[in-house]
């Protein structure tokens, strides 16, 4: 996840006020920090989302945004997760493909 913090602060451009997420799955959990400066890990995290590392990979990826993601996620963590992982079209390059 630190890797994706560059990407996660573009994200959060103009976001106005202070959110704190513990975002955990079943291989680990990470805190983040978002404000007008952008993303970051911390300790702790005021609202704790549970969700399946598979989920997870769905929501960072794009392909599956956190509404449609058929996980109980409480209402107050959306706008931050909507705001993280945005759904975008997929591409995968040729070179990748199997």
């Amino acid at each position: 996840m630190e890797k994706l913090l560059p990407e996660f602060s573009k994200r959060a451009a103009g976001f106005r006020g202070r959110a704190s997420l513990r975002i955990e799955t079943d291989i680990g959990a990470v805190a983040l920090g978002i404000d007008r400066n952008g993303v970051r890990v911390i300790r702790g995290g005021v609202l704790a989302v549970k969700i399946p590392q598979v989920m997870l990979t769905q929501l960072v990826t794009g392909y599956r945004s956190a509404a449609e993601s058929g996980v109980s996620i409480p209402k107050r963590a959306m706008p931050a997760l909507k705001l993280l992982f945005p759904k975008r079209n997929g591409y995968m390059w040729w070179s990748d493909r199997f």
